[in-house]
């Protein structure tokens, strides 16, 4: 009697059999039948199986060892190319993909995964990475300039080695970089960031919010300031450099001459190399410097400071309060002098308004002094090398002598008249 027992994810053919006394030629036929059956269907199996790429098992049981059932698997591929077709396993030696660049991901050697997340797709990348070219990342991002980078969105790198990144950039010339928002840099090298800032010009800087460099060399930062000519700088709030190298800072002053400076607030310097600092003062005068409150040097190279001080005249100076220096080379200071006295050097005003001007002390070009009021005068007073005090108490030592010379000949005069 026989019994054929087949499992075929051994790829084993297990044969019992009871067999009644017979011949010995007979069961050795008949157990080399039963042999080379076995071996037919477990090469068959075999051959249906995966082996991850390999044409065969070498430990088709997974025993551990290689046996006698092994080799019957290897039996119908003796002779033939060792070739291997398919995806090997990591777990075979192989890397389990069918390509390179998902043969570096399998094996964790690439540089850049791609994963998915939930929905989302992720692209990792471990260690560094170089862009030859341009580079755009982000939501509507371009970058069409020569290894121009843009990154946000909605920014735009258009110049050549140019950078526009974060939200509503523009990048446009060659070198020139846009950041923040809404921002512009469109000058060969020049630079916009903060919000809504544009930098129009060769090199120009703008910075903050809502400023402008528009001119060569220009910088501008704060909260809308505006620097307008080559080389201004225009820092603050709401101020203007609007001359050649001038340079506005503080609240909403303006400088509008070459090479002229603007502090403070609400201040103009106008003229050139002149010098507003303080409250709504105006320097328009060449070289001239007003500073204090409401201060005004018009003249040239003229200074007013205090407040409500006028210098009208060249090298006029006003200090104090209300002055006014209109007269050219005068200093005046003090409050509410008078004006418009030609030829006047020094003047010491003591006004109550600007209605109501008068002089305390004043010096003419002739060198008169005019004195109103009382002069007190402590030390010694000389005129002509004489000490004045000496000599009026010599005067008045002469006087009383003569005032006793005179009251002797007047008591004689009187004796001969009583004597008639």
């Amino acid at each position: 009697m026989l019994a054929v027992l087949l499992q075929p994810e051994l790829s084993v053919l297990y044969i019992a059999f009871k067999i009644r006394p017979m011949p010995i030629l007979f069961r050795f036929a008949f157990a080399s039948l039963a042999f080379a059956f076995g071996s037919i269907l477990s090469v068959t199996l075999a051959q249906d199986e995966n082996y991850g790429g390999f044409p065969y098992n070498p430990d088709s049981d997974n025993s551990g060892t290689i046996e006698v059932n092994d080799l019957l698997i290897f039996l119908p591929y003796y002779g033939e190319n060792f070739s291997v077709n398919g995806i090997v396993p990591i777990e075979y030696g192989g890397t389990n993909a069918n390509s390179a660049t998902a043969a570096r991901d399998s094996l964790g050697l690439g540089s850049v995964q791609d994963s998915v997340i939930g929905a989302t797709a992720y692209t990792w990348m471990n260690g560094s990475a170089r862009i030859l070219q341009r580079f755009a990342q982000g939501f509507s991002a371009s970058a069409t300039g020569s290894f121009a980078h843009a990154s946000g969105i909605n920014v735009t790198a258009s110049g050549a080695y140019s950078n526009a990144q974060n939200r509503l950039t523009t990048a446009s010339a060659t070198c020139s970089s846009a950041q923040g928002e809404g921002t512009t840099a469109s000058g060969t090298a020049s630079h916009a960031q903060g919000m809504i800032s544009s930098a129009t010009a060769l090199t120009a800087h703008a910075e903050g919010y809502n400023t402008e460099a528009t001119a060569n060399y220009s910088h501008s930062e704060g909260y809308g300031t505006s620097a307008e000519s080559t080389a201004a700088h225009a820092q603050g709030y709401l101020t203007t450099a609007s001359g050649l190298y001038s340079h506005a800072e503080g609240r909403q002053n303006e400088a509008s001459g070459n090479s002229s400076h603007a502090q403070g607030q609400a201040s103009t310097a106008s003229g050139d190399i002149a010098h507003a600092e303080g409250f709504n003062c105006t320097a328009s005068g060449y070289a001239s410097h007003a500073g204090g409150f409401e201060s005004t040097a018009s003249g040239l190279y003229s200074r007013a400071i205090g407040r409500s001080s006028i210098a009208s005249a060249s090298n006029a100076f006003a200090s104090g309060f209300g002055v006014i220096a209109d007269q050219e080379n005068s200093a005046v200071v003090g409050m509410y002098n008078e004006t418009d006295q030609p030829g006047m050097l020094l003047v010491v005003g003591n006004g109550s308004s600007s209605n109501d001007r008068s002089n305390a002390f004043t010096v003419n070009g002739s060198g008169d002094a005019h004195v109103t009021g009382n002069a007190l005068i402590g030390g010694d007073i000389n005129v002509g090398g004489h000490e004045v005090a000496a000599v009026l108490t010599m005067l008045l030592s002469t006087v009383d002598s003569l005032q006793n010379t005179v009251t002797a000949l007047q008591n004689q005069i009187e004796l001969l008249n009583g004597g008639d």
